[in-house]
């Protein structure tokens, strides 16, 4: 019993760490590759900022009338730091025995990398749909790759998710094993009723 619980506070204790080392890392990368780009331009997106080859992309962006991109969620940006120290707040009080907070700690951990794919995917979309009718190049709405190739103008783009969101999920997984065991842990222990005895059975 006593090593389970250490094990359990060493799953939670190292999920809270891994999500502010995912904060480090990159989340999502797309390179656009071009004849007159051979060595590729990229975009890299980390919870809190965005880098790469930003100021040419958002001049070639201009021309096609899409927004620039380190404009794009803002506010998620601002405050992701917010939404990591409450996972890790649940993450630690997980531990305890309430067990609302065990399920707030595991549903919390596994929405954190799908609310990033799907905030990054309304953004890709709105960028690819709201283009300006004024731009010097008219294309047509599209979207740009959330995963894998696609195509923006003559751009041929590649998107892929980096180890910071695998570190998220590497994350999720811990405090689900942790979970688990206190779920196992909660089952009482059942003990099968013995059969009634007569007071004169055996009596000869």
């Amino acid at each position: 019993m006593y090593r389970q619980a250490i094990l359990r506070a060493v799953l939670f204790l190292s999920a809270a760490a891994l999500w502010w080392v995912a904060y480090t890392q990159p989340f999502w990368r797309v390179t656009l590759w071009a004849p007159q780009y051979p060595q590729g331009l990229q975009v890299i997106v980390y919870l809190h900022r965005v880098e790469g080859d930003v100021p040419e992309i958002n001049l070639l962006n201009h021309y096609i009338g899409m927004g620039h991109v380190d404009r794009a969620a803002e506010l998620e940006r601002q405050y992701a730091w917010v939404g990591l120290l409450v996972l890790s707040l649940l993450g630690v009080a997980a531990l305890g025995p309430f067990r609302p907070v065990r399920w707030l700690a595991l549903a919390g951990a596994w929405a954190f990398p799908v609310v990033f794919l799907g905030d990054l995917y309304y953004w890709l979309y709105q960028y690819g749909h709201r283009l300006d009718p004024h731009a010097p190049i008219r294309i047509r709405p599209f979207t740009p790759p959330l995963v894998g190739t696609g195509k923006i103008a003559q751009f041929q783009a590649v998107a892929t998710l980096e180890v910071g969101f695998w570190i998220a999920l590497a994350a999720a997984l811990l405090v689900t094993i942790g979970f688990m065991l206190l779920r196992g842990q909660a089952r009482p222990l059942r003990v099968p009723a013995s059969a009634p005895v007569s007071i004169g059975e055996g009596a000869g």
